[in-house]
């Protein structure tokens, strides 16, 4: 997110990682999430999705969409809702505004069974692959949205991570690794 401090501090970083191929993805510019969920309360009030407008959250979208732009230099992308929330507002639906600044977000397809989204915590590298290895029937796209490998929040271990990364590598015939970004392009044309 481009309010970030690890992005202020570590800018170019950042453009090294999108150059070697991985996705900028867009998460907002302030991760505003409904404060009215449960375990919320740590969502600030001027954060608070519920208190959006949709016109707020086109502009913090796209006010995002062109700070990436900045480090990789491209103008297609995905999203990942904030908290997992689609709302802004009283029950006003955002995401249907948003068609024109995004090929995919996360979470798209799961009503109908072709994708699922998992955001581990402190969970072993056992664990991520027996979840992989056991989805329900039908499963095409699995998003484990890894928030904070080897700190930060919502965490796994730096060594559960570099454990599933290593079985999908040894099993690439059986599972396609690649970005949201890449998949859902694919996926949009077929």
């Amino acid at each position: 997110m481009p309010n970030a401090p690890s992005l202020f501090e570590r800018t170019e970083e950042w453009k090294d990682i999108a150059e070697k191929g991985h996705e900028l993805g867009n998460h907002s510019v302030y991760h505003p999430c409904r404060k009215s969920r449960p375990g919320r309360e740590w969502v600030p009030r001027h954060h608070d999705l519920d208190e959006y407008s949709l016109e707020k959250m086109v502009e913090e979208l796209t006010t995002a969409n062109t700070f990436l732009k900045a480090l990789d230099g491209k103008t297609e992308r995905t999203f990942t809702p904030p908290c997992g929330d689609l709302m802004a507002g009283i029950e006003k639906e955002y995401i249907e505004k948003l068609r024109e600044l995004f090929i995919a977000y996360k979470g798209q397809g799961t009503e109908t069974g072709f994708s699922v989204v998992w955001a581990p915590n402190e969970v072993s590298g056992r664990e991520l692959i027996d979840y992989i290895k056991n989805l329900p029937a039908g499963t095409s796209l699995v998003n484990i949205i890894f928030h904070g490998v080897g700190g930060d929040y919502l965490t796994v271990s730096s060594e559960a991570h570099e454990e599933l990364l290593q079985f999908l590598a040894n099993n690439s015939r059986d599972y396609y690794v690649d970005t949201y970004f890449n998949i859902m392009k694919y996926a949009n044309t077929h």
